[in-house]
């Protein structure tokens, strides 16, 4: 990731993941990179109904991978949804691109 895409900052972090804006190092194009640690996600996946990403029946880490990036490449099209543009691997973490939001925070304009 970092071979194509420069961090310019952290928007947030939880115990799941962090979420930065990237630009391409380029076209400097702006973006959102979301890192999801996966140590985290097998806890979450196995604890059956209601208990986490996974739901009823316990689902193994690659099955929820799958699930999950699949809706997202569906070509969802909406103004407030940000398209995944791309996604990478890492013996670590998965890191999902997405297009930018311009206009900052949501809450702002709640």
């Amino acid at each position: 990731m970092d071979v194509y895409y420069t961090v310019e900052y952290e928007i947030g972090e939880s115990v799941y993941g962090r979420v930065c804006a990237v630009s391409h190092k380029v076209s400097g194009q702006k973006r959102i990179l979301k890192s999801i640690r996966k140590r985290h996600l097998g806890k979450g996946l196995h604890q059956g109904a209601g208990g986490g990403a996974g739901g009823a029946g316990g689902e193994d880490v690659a099955s929820w991978r799958r699930r999950e990036l699949d809706k997202l490449r569906s070509g969802i099209r909406h103004p407030h949804i940000n398209a995944l543009l791309e996604w990478f691997e890492t013996p670590d973490e998965y890191e999902l691109l997405f297009e930018d939001a311009p206009g900052g925070e949501i809450v702002v304009h709640i």
